[in-house]
């Protein structure tokens, strides 16, 4: 289980090695690709920003179903930060963050409430 405001080192394994909460919105998988699954919860109704260090997919996924992104935006060229997504979440529940895409062995990821 993650927390929130806390930068974590999520260590992925091969893509065919993990059970997914549900198949990718954008399949970006090959033959090398690595996935991993982590849980987070959310107290309160808002927005909450993702970040990852590397190109990978994302996918945020509920009891209901998967929840697209409010906002997203890309630096291709920072080394720090890769990318952010940002989502309008429901309070009282936990979420699965379900990476894909990824051909690396770990990715660093903070969640944080805006």
């Amino acid at each position: 289980m993650l927390e929130l405001n806390h930068l974590y080192t999520l260590k992925l394994s091969p893509l065919q090695d993990v059970r997914l909460a549900r198949a990718p919105a954008k399949d970006k998988s090959s033959s090398d690709s690595r996935a991993g699954l982590a849980r987070f919860s959310v107290a309160a109704h808002g927005r909450y920003r993702i970040t990852v260090d590397v190109p990978v997919w994302i996918d945020v996924v509920s009891p209901r179903g998967a929840i697209d992104p409010a906002d997203f935006h890309g630096w291709h060229a920072c080394g720090l930060f890769r990318k952010s997504l940002e989502y309008a979440l429901d309070g009282e529940q936990t979420l699965v963050l379900q990476i894909t895409g990824a051909r690396v062995d770990e990715v660093k990821l903070v969640i944080r409430a805006l």
